[in-house]
């Protein structure tokens, strides 16, 4: 099974020229749920897609968005 790598998250950041603050990383599972939070970025979780979201709160995820539109109002 996959685990929460939150450096690979702030690596990317990184070479993108982002800081962990102006970061959103978005998933549709419990791992990537843990992986923005151990990163310390904005997350945000996809309920259309490998977890339901009922699994995605019990994950701990805070903001769950039903369609990818809805990405538009964070960005």
């Amino acid at each position: 099974p996959r685990k929460p790598d939150p450096t690979a998250v702030l690596q990317i950041a990184e070479k993108l020229g982002a800081t962990p603050e102006e970061t959103l990383y978005i998933g549709d599972s419990e791992v990537d749920v843990k992986t923005g939070h151990n990163a310390g970025v904005r997350t945000i979780s996809a309920a259309w897609g490998f977890r339901t979201e009922e699994e995605l709160k019990a994950a701990g995820a805070e903001v769950i968005i039903r369609e990818p539109l809805e990405l538009l109002q964070f960005v």
